[in-house]
């Protein structure tokens, strides 16, 4: 997939954190179906959204609106922290449904892992000495932009 075109075009990056976790991070294009489970991490009761303009877009409910990341999507459905957010999220993927945790795992929706690295740079090195005060999730939407921008210049 590449990433700096989903970003571009107002698609959500969802890294993985913990190094330690199964799977990747993925990118999710501008419009892709998610549902947050409303129990537990197991319940079959859903609240629907979408991906719009880099947002986790929450459509359903009482928590309807625009979020910069599944984890603040996660968090806002269930008025509260919720530890992992992978473990709650369902996404429309290759015309089926399947689990984030799945996802993640699927050879089909692995990133490159220069363009990875490139935003992971700019987040350090260029984003954040100037973000005083900005989210993780809002830093990494501007690294995103950044890279994308340094890739298409060629530096």
């Amino acid at each position: 997939m590449d990433l700096f075109e989903i970003i571009r075009a107002g698609g959500c990056y969802w890294p993985r954190e913990n190094e330690r976790s199964p799977g990747h991070s993925i990118a999710l294009p501008v419009d892709t179906r998610f549902k947050v489970r409303s129990g537990g991490s197991a319940s079959q009761s859903f609240v629907g959204g979408h991906i719009e303009a880099c947002a986790w877009v929450v459509d359903e409910g009482t928590h309807a609106g625009h979020y910069r990341s599944a984890n603040a999507a996660v968090r806002a459905v269930h008025d509260g922290t919720v530890p992992n957010a992978w473990l709650y999220v369902v996404l429309r993927w290759d015309g089926a449904w399947r689990d984030a945790t799945d996802v993640r795992r699927l050879p089909g929706s692995a990133l490159d892992v220069m363009q990875e690295s490139r935003i992971k740079w700019c987040a350090r090195e260029i984003i954040r000495p100037r973000a005083k005060g900005l989210s993780n999730e809002h830093i990494l939407i501007l690294a995103s932009v950044q890279a994308a921008e340094m890739d298409k210049d060629g530096e």
